[in-house]
């Protein structure tokens, strides 16, 4: 499960960039406000909870381009 663009830019804005930051940061109210219900659940996999892997969309991405680059010089 990846934390989408639009979520991603509003966690950027409070000095969230890591998924290791967002799984330190306590204030919990602060990222209802931003996340919605969903805070809970990012917080929870961000720490190793839940069944689903959490990343930050822009990362997929850019893993992907670094995976075909790799792929390439094959």
């Amino acid at each position: 499960m990846g934390i989408g663009k639009q979520a991603t830019h509003r966690l950027n804005e409070i000095g969230i960039h890591t998924i290791k930051v967002l799984a330190e940061f306590t204030d919990i109210t602060t990222l209802e406000i931003i996340l919605g219900k969903q805070a809970y659940g990012f917080v929870e996999r961000a720490n190793g909870g839940g069944k689903q892997q959490l990343s930050f969309e822009h990362n997929q991405l850019k893993n992907k381009l670094v995976m075909k680059q790799v792929l390439n010089m094959t």
